[in-house]
Order: C-alpha cells, then sequence, then structure tokens
C-alpha cells in the first residue's frame, strides 16, 4: 500500500509538470509602439494572478483571474517613470515572468522569459507531501517551525525532483510553518493539526 500511494504521488508530480510546461508555450507578452505591452495568454487556470511590478517588489498592476480561459491586456506604460520592471503570471505550479526595461529610448522586453517552478504541497491527514521540481538542481532548504518559531526540523537537498513526506502526527495540536528555500525563492505553508 505504501508503494502503490508512492507511485502515485510520483505520477500527480509528473502529470502537473508536464503539464504547467505544456501551458507555458501557449503564452505571449510583446511590444506594440514604443510605449505598449501586448499580453497574450491563453490556456489559464481559474486563480491566476497577472501581476506588474517595479524593481523593488511593488506591484503597479494586478488582475485576479476570477475564471481560467484567455486573457488579453493592453498594458500603456507612458505614465511609467524609466527603471526596471516585472511581468508575471503567476500560476499554481510556476510563475513565469518577463523583464521590461523603460527608458527615454522607450520600452524594451529583455531576453526571454523565465519560469520559476513552485513546490507542490499536499497534506492527507497528518502527512504533508512536498513536491519540488528543481531543473537547475539549486539548493533547497527546508525548514519546519512551530508558530513560536522554534524549528524542529531542518532538511537539505539538491535533487532534480525533489519529493519528502513530512509527517505530522506526533507533535501537538497547533499550527506549524514549513519554508522552502529554492535559489533565492522562498515558499511557506501553513499547516494546522488539530
Amino acid at each position: 500500500m505504501k508503494k502503490l500511494k508512492h507511485i502515485a504521488a510520483i505520477v500527480f508530480f509528473l502529470c502537473t509538470y508536464f503539464y504547467a510546461g505544456a501551458m507555458e508555450k501557449e503564452e505571449e507578452v510583446r511590444l506594440n509602439g514604443e510605449q505598449t505591452l501586448l499580453i497574450d495568454l491563453t490556456n489559464l487556470n481559474q486563480g491566476t494572478v497577472i501581476l506588474f511590478e517595479d524593481q523593488f517588489g511593488v506591484t503597479l498592476y494586478k488582475d485576479d483571474l476570477v475564471t481560467g480561459g484567455k486573457y488579453n491586456k493592453r498594458l500603456d506604460l507612458e505614465m511609467v517613470p524609466p527603471g526596471t520592471y516585472f511581468l508575471k503570471v503567476d500560476k499554481r505550479f510556476a510563475t513565469k515572468t518577463w523583464k521590461i526595461k523603460k527608458s527615454v529610448e522607450g520600452v524594451k522586453i529583455l531576453g526571454s522569459s523565465f519560469t520559476i517552478d513552485k513546490p507542490h504541497f499536499r497534506i492527507q491527514e497528518e502527512i504533508l507531501n512536498v513536491y519540488v521540481a528543481n531543473p537547475e538542481k539549486q539548493p533547497i532548504d527546508i525548514i519546519v517551525e512551530d508558530d513560536y518559531g522554534v524549528v524542529l526540523t531542518s532538511i537539505k537537498a539538491s535533487a532534480k525532483n525533489f519529493e519528502k513526506s513530512l509527517d505530522f502526527s506526533r507533535v501537538p495540536s497547533g499550527e506549524y510553518f514549513v519554508k522552502l528555500h529554492k535559489g533565492k525563492e522562498e515558499f511557506i505553508e501553513k499547516v494546522v493539526i488539530n
């Protein structure tokens, strides 16, 4: 039974990973003129968030998709001061980002987009399963803390595909925080044990 659960977890992980990768091919961000950014996205899931942020992480534009499907938007950047900006498409399993530079000459999309795979947290009873796609084999650090900030355990890894089950069946009732660091990114999952 344990082996069957393990196989099912791997199949779930691979299906979501390849599904997220297939979705990326249908996204396009381009310029229309010198000051307008055209965003054409398809096959988006409900809950996807579109963000336009400055270099300090301040959100200048945010759109939460209540329904899935297509998304088309024109962002006029004429009133935005010169600087570096980021357009982010934040999905459930990954965030795709375009780096945009505005100068006195106009707006440019710098290089191609990059994708940050987000971890998958799935709790079944008192077991938290953590899955992380890590194609660059970046260092992964997982820290489990209680609601007072006391570290209960820490795990280090750098596998291409990381999978770990965390057993909360022997801890007292309360709130716990699983902090996962992958490269410069941090993801936090709250676990409530009754």
